[in-house]
């Protein structure tokens, strides 16, 4: 997974996005979008303006909505050249966490999509497309204010 190929920043999605929407010629859609990349659906309604639902699940579109998990992602955001020190919140430990927050019996949750998640992170090169995602995000934040204009107006 070379990240010089890559080259993943969410703020470059929407031009993209749009460009799709025009090529296949939707009038209106449904979007569904999901944790940490939901921004990218919250800004293609945005950009189009066409969406005719939206399905929502653990994505956020309000700084409240960054819970204490987040604080060590927006300390990086000050200097995201310290990659070294964020990149220790990034081990298995972190998906195990996100995959049972609040399951009191963590026995019965099943473990494929935690390891799943744990088997795509340990690749050569996940964590610094992880690191590039998590200090782009900040970009998503920014528009926080366009999206919740964009749900008040529905």
């Amino acid at each position: 997974m070379p990240r010089r190929k890559l080259q993943l920043h969410i703020r470059q999605h929407r031009p993209r996005d749009r460009a799709l929407y025009e090529i296949i010629g939707f009038d209106r859609f449904a979007v569904y979008v999901f944790d940490y990349g939901a921004p990218t659906g919250f800004r293609l309604a945005v950009a189009t303006r066409a969406d005719h639902g939206h399905h929502l699940e653990n994505g956020n579109a309000y700084e409240e909505g960054l819970s204490e998990g987040w604080s060590p992602i927006k300390a990086y955001w000050q200097d995201l050249r310290k990659r070294t020190e964020r990149r220790f919140a990034l081990p298995r430990a972190e998906t195990t966490r996100c995959s049972t927050p609040r399951c009191s019996r963590q026995t019965i949750v099943s473990p494929d999509g935690q390891n799943l998640d744990n088997f795509y992170l340990a690749r050569p090169g996940a964590d610094e497309v992880q690191l590039d995602l998590f200090g782009d995000y900040k970009s998503n934040v920014a528009l926080y204010p366009s999206f919740q204009q964009y749900f008040r107006n529905r």
